[in-house]
């Protein structure tokens, strides 16, 4: 994932104001900067997913030490390094898959029941704000 820098002039307004951003603020804010959208997508998930597993240096580091052993002989000691970096394989792949299912989960709205309740508890609250969690 491309990492991108932040500009601290754009936090500073939510992070001094407790209530948070009012309406107006909010269309300003999307005016200006755009909308809140996650832009990251794959072209093909399972290329991306064996891209970040390979990209694990645990695993770099045992093939190395397995390579090491294979070159001085030492075949049984290879083999038992090779065999044991499977499982490491394979965990780094579904914990990259969870997190990119968490990344497809953030990008869908929430779901009409449960923001109809919390709009209704914020609603109910002096002010009509939600809370800050």
């Amino acid at each position: 994932m491309t990492r991108r820098p932040l500009p601290v002039h754009r936090l500073c307004g939510p992070l001094t104001d407790p209530a948070g951003l009012g309406v107006a603020q909010v269309a300003a804010q999307r005016q200006r900067y755009g909308a809140n959208d996650i832009l990251e997508v794959a072209a093909n998930p399972w290329w991306e997913l064996l891209r970040e597993t390979a990209r694990d240096p645990m695993i770099w580091f045992l093939a190395g030490t397995s390579l090491l052993y294979a070159c001085l002989g030492e075949v049984a000691e290879a083999t038992t390094l090779l065999v044991a970096a499977v499982p490491l394989v394979g965990m780094d792949a579904v914990l990259h898959r969870r997190t990119q299912a968490s990344t497809e989960g953030l990008r869908k709205p929430p779901s009409g029941d449960r923001y109809r309740r919390a709009r209704r508890r914020a609603d109910d609250r002096p002010g009509g704000r939600a809370r800050s969690r």
